[in-house]
C-alpha cells in the first residue's frame, strides 16, 4: 500500500523527495474513461482499505461499519501501534512500490474532477513518502519526541477510548497489553538510533524519565487508571459482574505490562545518554539542513522555500507588534487589562463559548449540519505543548464530537486563550473542517490518508484568529489578543527554523528571544521542546499566514466582490491539500469572480 502513516506519524519520520516526474503512463486514445474512473475508485478504495486493515485504532475511532470500505477484521491486529522491525520496514518498502506502480499506470485527464483532486494529492503525497526508500533516513525520526512521543500517546489513547460493545472492552485490554512489546521495539529502534547517530539529547531523555515517574510515582497512573474504570462503569453493554472482571483485568494490565514497560523504557534510555550525541538541532548532524528541508516541505505542504518562509515570518512579527503597539495606545483600559493579567473572554463555560461560536460561524463560514459537541478537561498526562484536541469521530456515522482541553495550559474557563483553543479545534477549526468533509462529498481518502498538517492547522488557526472578534470582551483586548497569538505563531516557527536549519546553540537561542524581550527568562523547556520535535511548529504558523495572505489577495484584487464565506468554500475545496492544490483554487475563485 501506498501510506503506512503510522512510519509518519509516529516516527516522524523524513520525507523523500524525489520521484522525478511521477506522473500518469500514456494512454491510446481510444481508452474508456468510465473503465478507467472506476478503476481509479477500486484503487483508492484499496488504499483506504489496506490502510484501516493496519492501524486498529483508526478503525475503531473513525469507521462505524468497517465492512463498507472492505475491511476484514480477522485481518486486524489489536495493537496500539505498530511494532517497529527491520523486517516491516522492508515490506513497507515493497507495498509502497507496488502501489506507486499501479498508481502510474493512470491518465489524469480520463478521470473526474472530484477524482483529478485526490489523484493530485495522492500524486503529492508519493513524493512525501519516498522517505522510506532511502535508508539514510531511516534513523532520523524520534519516536519518543517531547511533544507527540508514543510514550504521550498512549495515555491519551486509552483515557479517550470509547466502548460500543463488549468486544471493544476486550480489545482495550488487548491494546493495554499490547504496550510492552510495542516498547521493546522502539527501544530497540532507540539503539540502532544511536548507533546511526541521530539519537535524542540529553535533556530530552532526562524529561521522558520525569514523565515516566510522573506516571509511575506522581499519582498521574492512578488518575488515569480512575478514568478508564469510570470509561468501563459507564459502559451499558455489560452487567456489573462483568464490569468489575474487566477493571480487574485492566487494573492488571496497568501493573503488569504499562508500569514495567514505561521503567523499563526510562532505564534504557537513560543508558544510552551520551555527552557526545547531538544535543542541538538537525543541522548538526551530516546531511542536517537537507534532512530539516524534508520536515519543513512534510509539516508545511508550502511551495514557499525555508527561506521565504523565514521573511514571511519576520514580517509577521513586526506587524504584529505594531499592532498591538497601536492597538493599546488608543485604548488604556485595555491595556490595564493586559496589565493585570484580565483577559476574560466573558464566558462561565466551555458550552456557552461553543453556542457563541456556532452562532458567529453562521455569518462567516457556509452553514452545515453542526453535530452535537462537548469540550472537557483532558488527562494531566498530556503535553504541555498541546492546548487542546479534537477526537476525530465516526466518518460514516453520526455521533456526539468531543474536544478535550489541557486545563495544565487553559486552567480558567473565562479566558481568552480557552476561547481561541475552543475555536482552534471545534467551530470554525477542525470540527468545522472535518464535518464540512463529510457533508460536501469529498473523497474519504481526503480524511483517512491525506495528512498535510500546513493546511489543517493552519486553516483551525484562520478559524480562531477571525473568531476572537466574537468573543464578549473589551473590543481593543481582542485586536491584541489576536496579534499576540500571531507573534506566537511566527516566533514558534522562527524557533524552528532556527534550531534545525540555522544551527542555533542555546546561546544564539537565547540571544534571538532577547531581541523580542524575552531576555531573563528560562526558556530551556522552549528549546528542547522544539528540539525534540523538528517541524512540528511550522505548521501552525507558516501554514497560517499563508492562509492569511491567500485571503489578503482576494479581498485586495476583488474589492466589494469579495464573498467571506465563497472564499471558506474555496479553501476547503479539495479538502486538506498541499498548498501547490489551495493556492491554484484560490486563483481560479479570484480569476471567476472579478
Amino acid at each position: 500500500m501506498l501510506f503506512k502513516k503510522i512510519f509518519k506519524v509516529i516516527l516522524s519520520t523524513i520525507l523523500m523527495i524525489g520521484l522525478a516526474g511521477c506522473q500518469a503512463n500514456s494512454v491510446t486514445p481510444t481508452v474508456n474513461n468510465e473503465e478507467e474512473q472506476a478503476r481509479f475508485d477500486a484503487f483508492t478504495n484499496n488504499e483506504i482499505k489496506n490502510y484501516l486493515e493496519d492501524n486498529y485504532l483508526t478503525i475503531h475511532r473513525t469507521v462505524s461499519k468497517p465492512e463498507v470500505f472492505g475491511v476484514d477484521m480477522n485481518n486486524v491486529v489489536v495493537q496500539m501501534f505498530a511494532p517497529w522491525s527491520e523486517d516491516q520496514f522492508n515490506t513497507t518498502l515493497e507495498e509502497f512500490e507496488s502501489s506507486k506502480k499501479e498508481f502510474e499506470s493512470f491518465d489524469r485527464d480520463t478521470l473526474t474532477e472530484k477524482q483529478q483532486n485526490t489523484y493530485d494529492i495522492i500524486q503529492d503525497q508519493i513524493e512525501l513518502n519516498l522517505i522510506t526508500t532511502s535508508t539514510d533516513f531511516e534513523y532520523v525520526g524520534n519516536v519518543f519526541g517531547l511533544f507527540s512521543g508514543i510514550q504521550i500517546a498512549i495515555p491519551q489513547v486509552l483515557t479517550d477510548f470509547v466502548f460500543y460493545d463488549e468486544k471493544d472492552v476486550q480489545d482495550f485490554i488487548i491494546l493495554m497489553n499490547s504496550i510492552n512489546p510495542m516498547f521493546e521495539s522502539y527501544i530497540e529502534y532507540a539503539k540502532k538510533q544511536k548507533d546511526a547517530g541521530y539519537f535524542m539529547a540529553d535533556y530530552n531523555v532526562d524529561e521522558i524519565v520525569k514523565y515516566v515517574d510522573n506516571l509511575v510515582n506522581q499519582g498521574y497512573g492512578d488518575e488515569m487508571m480512575t478514568v478508564i474504570e469510570e470509561n468501563i462503569n459507564a459502559f451499558d453493554g455489560i452487567d456489573d459482574a462483568a464490569k468489575a472482571n474487566y477493571i480487574e483485568q485492566a487494573k492488571t494490565s496497568y501493573t503488569e505490562s504499562i508500569v514495567p514497560a514505561y521503567m523499563k523504557l526510562a532505564e534504557e534510555l537513560t543508558a544510552l545518554k551520551d555527552p557526545n550525541n547531538n544535543q542541538f538541532g538537525l543541522a548538526h548532524y551530516e546531511n542536517g539542513k537537507e534532512i530539516y528541508e524534508l520536515y519543513y516541505r512534510m509539516y508545511t505542504g508550502s511551495n514557499l522555500t525555508i527561506e521565504e518562509a523565514e521573511k514571511m515570518l519576520q514580517e509577521k512579527m513586526t506587524a504584529s507588534l505594531q499592532e498591538m503597539q497601536i492597538a493599546l495606545m488608543k485604548d488604556p483600559e485595555a491595556l490595564e487589562l493586559i496589565q493585570n493579567n484580565d483577559l476574560k473572554a466573558g464566558y462561565d463555560s466551555y458550552a456557552d463559548m461553543i453556542e457563541n461560536l456556532i452562532t458567529w460561524s453562521k455569518d462567516h463560514y457556509t452553514e452545515i449540519k453542526i453535530p452535537e459537541y462537548e469540550a472537557v478537561p483532558a488527562s494531566k498526562l498530556v503535553s504541555d505543548g498541546v492546548g487542546a484536541y479534537y477526537i476525530t469521530p465516526f466518518i460514516d456515522k453520526e455521533g456526539k464530537n468531543f474536544i478535550r482541553v489541557n486545563t495544565n495550559n487553559a486552567e480558567l474557563v473565562d479566558n481568552l486563550q480557552t476561547y481561541y483553543y475552543i475555536a482552534h479545534e471545534g467551530v470554525p477549526g477542525h470540527m468545522y473542517y472535518y464535518n464540512y468533509v463529510v457533508q460536501n462529498d469529498i473523497d474519504p481518502y481526503n480524511l483517512l490518508l491525506a495528512t498535510y498538517l500546513g493546511f489543517s492547522e493552519g486553516f483551525a488557526n484562520y478559524g480562531a484568529s477571525y473568531a476572537l472578534e466574537s468573543a464578549n470582551t473589551n473590543e481593543t483586548l481582542k485586536e491584541v489578543m489576536r496579534a499576540n497569538f500571531d507573534f506566537s505563531w511566527a516566533l514558534s516557527a522562527m524557533i524552528d527554523i532556527g534550531i534545525h536549519y540555522r544551527g542555533w546553540t542555546m546561546d544564539e537561542f537565547n540571544s534571538f528571544l532577547e531581541s523580542y524581550g524575552y531576555g531573563g527568562i528560562d526558556m530551556t523547556s522552549s528549546y528542547y521542546m522544539t528540539q525534540s520535535n523538528p517541524g512540528v511548529n511550522l505548521s501552525y504558523g507558516v501554514g497560517y499566514f499563508q492562509i492569511l495572505d491567500l485571503r489578503t489577495k482576494a479581498e485586495t484584487e476583488l474589492g466589494d466582490k469579495f464573498d467571506e464565506k465563497a472564499f471558506n468554500d474555496t479553501l476547503l475545496k479539495s479538502g486538506n491539500a498541499p498548498f501547490d492544490i489551495v493556492n491554484k483554487n484560490v486563483e481560479d475563485y479570484i480569476a471567476n469572480n472579478k
